[in-house]
């Protein structure tokens, strides 16, 4: 895990404080199973991608994290978003935006996703995959992980 430096750590807040959670939406919730599954799959492993992006305008910003899960069971996809207003200051910098992006957009979406994630291949696939534990400082950029809990 990267530590934050003292100047970032002060930007991330100060953006935090001029900024409010206006809604989380879910843009895409999708699982297919595959034709040919082993029987008795009860848990799995799984390749887990997880992306997000970013937008920013002088008043609001945004924050889209897609994950795609490949197992032997089959496929599954969510994407959920979440939308903030901002206070004051204007867009924030990219690199900012991005550090928020990381740091708290990322947390406050995971439980969004892992529910999908865990809906959806309940549903479909008649056994939830679990996405893996997600840690502070895990998700710097786009990035992928291997297996599920």
């Amino acid at each position: 895990m990267n530590d934050l430096s003292a100047e970032d750590t002060d930007a991330l807040k100060a953006l935090i404080t001029r900024s409010n959670l206006d809604g989380v939406q879910f843009h895409e919730i999708y699982a297919k199973i595959n034709d040919d599954i082993p029987d008795g799959i009860a848990r799995e492993d799984a390749d887990v991608e997880l992306h997000y992006q970013t937008r920013t305008s002088d008043s609001d910003f945004g924050v889209r994290v897609t994950v795609n899960v490949t197992s032997d069971s089959g496929n599954a996809r969510v994407v959920v978003a979440a939308e903030y207003s901002l206070e004051s200051g204007g867009a924030p910098e990219p690199t900012l935006l991005d550090l928020f992006a990381s740091e708290v957009a990322i947390m406050t979406l995971f439980p969004f996703v892992r529910e999908g994630i865990q809906s959806a291949t309940s549903r479909v696939f008649g056994v939830p995959l679990l996405l893996p534990v997600l840690e502070r400082g895990q998700i710097r950029s786009n990035t992928s992980a291997k297996g599920t809990d």
